[in-house]
């Protein structure tokens, strides 16, 4: 079975070619490139000429594996608006993974250590979730989520008290700001750096050792947000109700007749 990994939650395109059953795909061909978040000119032109490289056709394709975030809002719906048309009009299973999944896969890490990926969402927050090696495969320990890292912080801090690991790495691209001030306010917790340009979501690590979820209903693939969009806001604002919240992860949308 031949497959198609993409991600375009950040400003690096990259792109899979695979082959192989599930949860045993091997990579075939690749493509990683920083574009500068200029995804929707280049998705598909680049989509073919990766396919072009290994002499496959579009039709060869028989599944899909989508990074849904959280990141780039533009980003993440060009991406994931092609995965659904691609299911859609070829009728192929889509698998859905969370981008932070495949950012903390590239970490330089021990069995026993805690991951931490960074995406930088400005003004001292991110998106970011804690991930464990289990029997072989990344797990998160948490929701993927958006936070105010200096309130963040705190929160993590208590609750690695419980917790028996070996160390704990943050990695992602440009986040030394975040480590600095955890270096700063909390002194007494010892982590390691992995920041390079080099770690964004791969979309070649979707093939193995890493949760992906199949999506049942493709109408219902959207991206993850993680927290509301601009346009949520001042919908919200303009009828005075409240944002969703990022448990229920709903969305308030008005319908005119």
């Amino acid at each position: 079975m031949k497959w198609l990994a993409l991600d375009t939650s950040s400003a690096a395109l990259s792109l899979a070619l695979g082959q192989g059953s599930l949860g045993n795909i091997v990579p075939v061909a690749s493509f990683h490139q920083h574009l500068s978040q200029q995804h929707g000119a280049s998705l598909l032109p680049e989509i073919q000429r990766l396919l072009q490289s290994v002499d496959w056709q579009v039709e060869d394709v028989a599944g899909l594996i989508v990074g849904v975030g959280p990141g780039s809002y533009t980003g993440l719906r060009i991406g994931v608006s092609l995965a659904k048309m691609w299911g859609l009009s070829r009728q192929v299973p889509v698998y859905q993974v969370s981008s932070l999944a495949l950012l903390a896969q590239q970490a330089q890490a021990q069995p026993d250590d805690l991951i931490l990926p960074i995406v930088d969402a400005r003004r001292l927050s991110a998106y970011c979730n804690l991930f464990a090696q289990a029997e072989g495969e990344l797990t998160a320990l948490g929701q993927d989520g958006h936070v105010d890292w200096q309130s963040f912080i705190p929160e993590l801090t208590t609750r690695l008290r419980d917790m028996s690991y070996g160390d704990l790495i943050l990695i992602g691209y440009q986040i030394e700001a975040f480590a600095d001030f955890l270096h700063q306010e909390y002194p007494q917790l010892s982590f390691k750096l992995q920041s390079s340009a080099e770690y964004y979501p791969r979309a070649d690590l979707a093939f193995t050792g890493i949760k992906i979820d199949p999506v049942t209903d493709i109408h219902t693939l959207n991206p993850n947000y993680v927290h509301a969009t601009l346009a949520e806001r001042q919908w919200a604002d303009q009828h005075q109700r409240p944002v969703a919240n990022e448990e229920e992860n709903e969305r308030y949308i008005e319908h005119f007749s």
